[in-house]
């Protein structure tokens, strides 16, 4: 038997200690230290069959009081593995098979026999089947917005935090003449209990909505009067802090500047607690495709502070940068990406999808990059596509993306016209 001595152990334990010591270092590196790689679309493709999974859900007509068709197409999978899907106005009541009344093969329903509520979400079960609508009712049992009824809140986005599901809102006024959708006036967060999906708890609104900076066009300053600044159009988690999104509504310029707040996970609902980023387009430092710990945010401290000196992340330069009044944000790798219909063509922000990525959640964003011109939309007709959303919980071959419709000259005659189309987006 072969014996060492003394000094031979020691040598060999140091050694050994080594190898632990840095194989435990190698095991301990958090998943935030990824290296940043420049993400840009490869290859896109339709998928048909998510499109349908919602068209068929629709369709049915085991129940007359749930969803047929909505914008907005949120989601977030749940710690039990279902995934809510989160819409702003939806239309409820029965579908009709076609042909319409204009003799058109297409699905209908009667303006005249359509209930409309503010807001919903529909429940997909960990299997992937679309089971429940959520919705609220009246005293008298008349269907009524999932969260706020009484009032018009259009859902933003939403992340799970602190055992509760944070739904980001816009309260909508009335419209005016510039704006006939309504008016934003004020944003806010609801409290949704993961126990009482059916039942949102209370809504938070955010400070009041402060103007943009106005640095002017060079400076990438917000500007123009009434474009007011609101958050909650995209929100995720990164390191101990969740990023919310903002952007100055209430725009006539065709584009919105994206501004960026953060809150410690947890903290959501204390807006209080919340520091938004002075850190200006670009000024988080010109931090290459070889970023550090991105989800820490490499900005420094001094970056962060008070609401009065946010800047935009992302500003609206005419036919150069900017985004849409909804879009996403994902995290892949060590890798940022941002989703918007594309503000920078003449036409506005209704013709394609465009993308940008960084290595920090405050910028610098390169891009844009065309992702996908949704076929729906041609010149000269009157259907509009809008808000892209990322769906990276729901797996498979490339990036699940949704995008929605509106028609408003035919949203009864053709119900396809206000439902979410979906495409893989293959980033590399």
């Amino acid at each position: 038997m072969w014996k060492a001595g003394h000094g031979q152990v020691t040598a060999i334990s140091f050694v050994v200690c080594l190898i632990v010591g840095s194989l435990t270092i190698q095991w301990a590196r958090p998943a935030q230290e990824q290296r940043c790689t420049p993400l840009t679309p490869a290859s896109v493709s339709r998928d048909d069959a998510w499109t349908q999974r919602f068209a068929a859900y629709g369709d049915g007509n085991t129940r007359l009081d749930d969803w047929t068709g909505a914008d907005g197409t949120w989601s977030v999978r749940l710690p039990d593995g279902r995934t809510v899907w989160i819409f702003a106005d939806t239309f409820l009541g029965q579908v009709q098979a076609g042909p319409n009344p204009r003799g058109q093969p297409y699905a209908w329903r009667s303006p005249f026999a359509t209930p409309l509520v503010r807001n919903s979400a529909i429940l997909q079960s960990a299997d992937g089947a679309l089971t429940t609508t959520l919705r609220g009712s009246t005293e008298t049992g008349a269907p009524a917005a999932w969260i706020g009824a009484g009032k018009v809140y259009w859902p933003m986005s939403a992340v799970l935090d602190d055992g509760a599901l944070r739904v980001f809102l816009q309260r909508i006024g009335a419209p005016d003449e510039q704006h006939p959708f309504g008016v934003v006036q004020r944003a806010a967060v609801a409290t949704v209990p993961l126990a009482h999906l059916d039942r949102p708890g209370p809504i938070t609104l955010l400070p009041k909505p402060r103007r943009g900076a106005t640095d002017g066009p060079g400076a990438g300053g917000a500007g123009g009067p009434g474009e007011e600044v609101f958050y909650g159009l995209a929100a995720l988690r990164a390191g101990r802090y969740v990023y919310i999104y903002g952007a100055t509504s209430n725009t006539t310029r065709g584009g919105q500047s994206a501004y960026l707040a953060r809150v410690p996970a947890g903290r959501v609902a204390h807006p209080d607690d919340w520091e938004y980023c002075g850190c200006g387009a670009g000024s988080a430092g010109e931090r290459g495709p070889a970023g550090g710990d991105s989800a820490n945010a490499d900005t420094t401290a001094d970056e962060w502070g008070g609401v009065a000196g946010a800047r935009p992340v992302l500003p609206f330069v005419p036919r150069r940068t900017g985004v849409s009044a909804g879009f996403s944000v994902i995290r892949q790798g060590g890798t940022y990406v941002l989703f918007t219909m594309d503000p920078t063509k003449p036409v506005g922000g209704i013709s394609r999808i465009a993308s940008y990525w960084s290595c920090d959640p405050a910028g610098p964003w390169h891009g844009p990059a065309l992702v996908y011109d949704p076929p729906e939309v041609v010149r000269g007709g009157t259907t509009f596509a809008y808000s892209p959303f990322a769906h990276p919980e729901q797996g498979g071959q490339g990036l699940l993306l949704s995008y929605d419709l509106n028609d408003t000259r035919r949203t009864h005659d053709n119900v396809g016209l206000y439902r979410p189309k979906f495409i893989r987006v293959s980033l590399r």
